[in-house]
């Protein structure tokens, strides 16, 4: 939930879900223009907590559409299209708020048809909790959620760790059911696959009696 942002670093007291509520507050209303984007601070709030709830899955335009779902007033309809979606999603990218990883391809020919929508994240998984604004209980209350944030945070530290390498950080899955969380790809080719995983069965190291 705190992250790694200074002002909750140097202040530990502070509340982080109310300090990034009101980052991602002045996102929607303010750095988005600058980033050649006039939208509407309400619908990219709710595209934000839409991204949020899907954090590291592969979720389409169209779905987030439908969640993003804000009803003109008569009528039923939702303002959000995908292709707008789209844009914002864009343009969050530019501010530095989320990032796309990729879908990866190994084989150029392979007979195994690959799935291809990218999965998302904030640029640190306490951006996700603010915009839905959880807390720890809420967090431990839903660990299936608290699962995908664990994965973003791993995500987020590979991702860091390849781009000093020259590489970059994809997930695969394929139509087979293979999948993998994140695979970490280098320049020259060379890669390595990791399964993300929030808990394990603990192994004891006392001798058992004979």
């Amino acid at each position: 939930m705190r992250g790694g942002w200074p002002a909750l670093v140097i202040e530990p007291s502070r509340s982080p879900t109310e300090y990034l509520a009101g980052y991602l507050d002045d996102v929607a209303r303010a750095d988005l223009r600058f980033a050649g984007l006039s939208a509407d601070p309400i619908r990219v709030g709710a595209l934000l907590r839409a991204l949020a709830r899907n954090t590291a899955t592969e979720v389409s335009a169209t779905k987030l559409s439908v969640e993003a779902e804000i009803p003109a007033p008569g009528t039923a309809n939702p303002e959000v299209s995908a292709q707008t979606v789209r844009r914002y999603i864009d343009a969050l990218t530019r501010v530095f708020v989320v990032e796309e990883q990729p879908a990866w391809a190994p084989h150029l020919r392979s007979k195994v048809r690959l799935r291809v929508q990218p999965k998302w994240h904030f640029v640190d998984p306490s951006l996700a909790t603010a915009a839905l604004r959880a807390g720890p209980g809420a967090l431990l209350g839903d660990l299936e959620a608290f699962g995908l944030l664990f994965e973003s945070l791993a995500v987020r530290d590979l991702r860091i760790y390849a781009q000093m390498l020259g590489g970059a950080v994809y997930h695969y899955r394929d139509s087979s059911g293979l999948e993998v969380d994140a695979v970490v790809e280098l320049g020259d080719g060379r890669w390595s696959a990791f399964e993300v995983k929030l808990g394990g069965q603990a192994v004891s190291t006392t001798p058992r009696p004979a």
